[in-house]
């Protein structure tokens, strides 16, 4: 049988093949192949067939936090927020601390969605961790706790926004950002930080 991810698939679908060895399969894929978009699609197949089985959760647990692909990492993460809503909760707070892209906003906007409790904490955790050489609009450490979620998460997604508009321009000029580039405010950020100009 080819080892092709849509393969296996329609294989499973037609009865050709067991769920088990289905899965199976995919699993070898997912651990052994050099091509990441095999591995991307057999964990996209590996959802669709479903399973919560405890091994699937450990290894898109190590995919998601240790995977180089941010693709993979956040197809991972697809298949826990599916599969183990629950179980899922905890390496994805490990995960936001090192998280700095589009797979960290769905996994802020997955603690909103299930309400995690300590939701807020892991924001304000992952703000001190972001580079203040460029967010010197950030309120103080001791102000941070008087912060609603949504505003904490607006500073994280306008941090993630800065760093792109970073990237880019030194993508295109090649040059060091002129210095009126650090000063840039996000006016929403500026609106929020206001009311705490003159807390000590």
């Amino acid at each position: 049988m080819s080892l092709k991810p849509k393969l296996i698939l329609e294989n499973f679908n037609s009865g050709k093949i067991s769920k088990e060895f289905a899965i199976k399969t995919l699993i070898f894929l997912i651990i052994e192949s050099k091509n990441d978009l095999v591995r991307f699609d057999s964990i996209e197949i590996l959802g669709t067939i479903g399973s919560n089985h405890k091994s699937l959760f450990l290894l898109f647990e190590v995919i998601l936090i240790s995977d180089s692909n941010e693709k993979i990492r956040i197809a991972a993460f697809n298949i826990l927020k599916k599969c183990f809503p629950i179980k899922a909760i905890k390496p994805i707070s490990h995960a936001i601390e090192w998280e700095n892209g589009d797979l960290l906003i769905f996994l802020i906007e997955f603690l909103e969605e299930i309400r995690f409790p300590k939701r807020r904490e892991l924001l304000i955790k992952k703000i001190k961790t972001l580079n203040k050489r460029y967010l010197n609009f950030i309120v103080m450490d001791a102000n941070l706790g008087n912060l609603r979620y949504t505003e904490l998460k607006e500073i994280i997604l306008n941090y993630l926004m800065y760093m792109s508009f970073e990237s880019l321009y030194f993508h295109r000029h090649k040059i060091p950002l002129a210095l009126d580039f650090y000063d840039f405010n996000f006016i929403s950020n500026k609106k929020i930080f206001s009311k705490f100009e003159n807390i000590e």
